[in-house]
């Protein structure tokens, strides 16, 4: 899990803070949860990249504790015929 803050300034001036949470209570919150936070703007790609590799990091970690963090293959055919969805 990681927690991003991004602001929604697009409909306000940028002299006016439009931030619902301060930068200072999401860390907190991130902190108190023990998950990494980022703040990240699409706008000017600022920590877009950053989240991903992050995301991906703690995705790694979490299947490593798991004790599936060796890379093994995923049978996509294994299900095949058992959809309910009757798509794949």
């Amino acid at each position: 899990m990681i927690l991003l803050g991004f602001e929604l300034c697009l409909f306000y001036p940028r002299t006016i803070d439009c931030r619902s949470v301060s930068s200072e209570e999401a860390r907190a919150y991130a902190e108190k949860l023990n998950i990494p936070f980022l703040e990240t703007s699409a706008k000017n790609s600022d920590n877009v990249e950053q989240a991903f590799l992050t995301m991906a990091t703690e995705l790694i970690k979490i299947r490593q504790a798991r004790g599936n963090g060796g890379g093994g293959s995923v049978d996509l055919k294994k299900n095949k015929g058992k959809s309910s969805k009757g798509c794949c």
